[in-house]
């Protein structure tokens, strides 16, 4: 069959228009799902991390490395400088004389110094909690409390309850009721001669008989006709008390209380401030029961000797030492008893 011309120009331009539409209609509609991309899973976040400052530590012989020879006894030396002992004994007994010896003898050099200041604040510490151990057994168990084992004495006693505060004029208007001074001399010593008129001097403004005990048995000084005890008699109470130069100065506090004041010549404002200081310490160290005194010693709270001596009479000597009760106050009333 044949097609005429103008059907087929119709049918080549139908061809063209929806060839046209084709391409142009092409693209996603609004009522079209468009298609899905693969979600990516985020990561984790981790919680922030707190971070802990540590404060530097002195190696100790336990917690250093095992290969650090610092920290053994045997192998530890001075270089070293201070390692904290932990519980060796004989591994800080090494240390304290190793650098001791290093700051003696290197004074100029500044580690040196330092490891031994180092070795001395570690001992401190140690003796700080040792103290506190030790006050707090005492609480614990009284019968470790010195007061409990040594009682105080009747002087003590009364002391502590009659002199409410430590003033000069308090102590000396007790003691000129309760206590005497007792010199022991000789006659052929210069020094008790130089020494007489402070003592006599001291006795009189304070009101505190004074008593001449001459280790000679020929008499007593000028001065102390009236109070004057010569040897024998002197002897054994000077045994006892340990004078061993004169003029030794003591003062005797019934009933049993002896005090040394004084050993050589003093002259009396020194007398007169050791005499406060000294029973002020006597009674502080009763009102805390310390007892640190001996047999011819009364107990104290403070560390510095009870003497200090001064132009000691050379041709003054004592006698010698004896263990023995010390006099009390019916020794003493025999011994001024005898003229």
């Amino acid at each position: 069959m044949r097609i005429p011309v103008r059907h087929l120009s119709a049918l080549a331009l139908a061809l063209v228009v929806a060839n046209a539409q084709a391409h142009t209609e092409q693209g996603w509609w609004f009522y079209q799902t468009p298609p899905v991309k693969p979600k990516v899973k985020p990561k984790p976040l981790l919680p922030p991390q707190a971070v802990v400052a540590t404060a530097p530590t002195v190696p100790t012989a336990s917690s250093a490395a095992v290969t650090d020879p610092c920290v053994h006894k045997d192998t530890w030396t001075p270089n070293c400088g201070f390692i904290n002992p932990g519980k060796s004994f004989a591994f800080q007994a090494k240390e304290r004389d190793a650098l001791m010896q290093s700051m003696v003898m290197n004074p100029e050099n500044p580690n040196a110094v330092l490891q031994f200041q180092r070795y001395n604040q570690w001992l401190a510490n140690e003796a700080i909690q040792v103290a506190n151990m030790w006050y707090f057994n005492e609480i614990q168990h009284p019968g470790l409390n010195p007061q409990s084992t040594h009682p105080i004495s009747q002087f003590g006693l009364q002391l502590a309850e009659d002199v409410k505060r430590n003033t000069t004029d308090q102590i000396f208007k007790y003691l000129a009721k309760h206590a005497i001074f007792l010199d022991f001399t000789r006659q052929s010593c210069y020094y008790c001669h130089a020494m007489a008129p402070n003592v006599m001097s001291l006795s009189h403004k304070t009101k505190v008989p004074v008593w001449d005990a001459s280790l000679s048995t020929t008499g007593c000084l000028p001065g102390f006709q009236d109070h004057c005890v010569t040897a024998p008699l002197t002897i054994k109470p000077a045994e006892i008390l340990h004078v061993k130069e004169v003029p030794t100065l003591f003062l005797f506090i019934k009933p049993d209380t002896w005090i040394r004041v004084g050993t050589g010549v003093v002259d009396e404002a020194t007398l007169r401030a050791r005499i406060v200081d000294f029973v002020s310490a006597y009674r502080t160290a009763i009102l805390k029961g310390v007892h640190n005194g001996n047999g011819s010693q009364a107990s104290v709270d403070f560390s510095p000797g009870a003497d200090s001596s001064q132009s000691l009479g050379g041709d003054g000597v004592g006698v010698p030492s004896k263990k023995g009760a010390l006099p009390t106050s019916s020794d003493i009333k025999a011994l001024l008893g005898q003229q």
